[in-house]
């Protein structure tokens, strides 16, 4: 199973350099966790906190971070728009996105 792990954690790293990264899955089976192992320098947005969904909203995140971390973001009106701006206009910024499989109409 480790191994397994590790090849599926390199391949998700080689793809942040080249694609917004989506991992979707049921509550609580650590979508969440495995993006905060995957860099060690990384800031994680939760939609469902106010101060993030303010930052989020705002676009206030830490550019020198070598990952975001885009948590339960569907939940923002128009968000599929706003994903693919955030990303065509900051081409260097990894973005990793966790919804939950229940809630995500991809």
């Amino acid at each position: 199973m480790a191994l397994r792990s590790s090849i599926q954690t390199n391949q998700i790293i080689k793809d942040l350099h080249k694609k917004i990264v989506i991992l979707t899955g049921p509550r609580q089976v650590g979508k969440t966790t495995l993006s905060k192992n995957l860099i060690s320098y990384y800031e994680c947005l939760n939609y469902d906190s106010h101060q993030d969904r303010t930052r989020i909203i705002k676009s206030e995140w830490n550019r020198n971070k070598e990952l975001i971390v885009l948590d339960e973001v569907h939940k923002k009106k128009n968000w599929k728009s706003w994903i693919k701006g955030i990303y065509d206009t900051e081409k260097n910024l990894p973005i990793f996105w966790s919804p939950e499989v229940q809630n995500s109409i991809l």
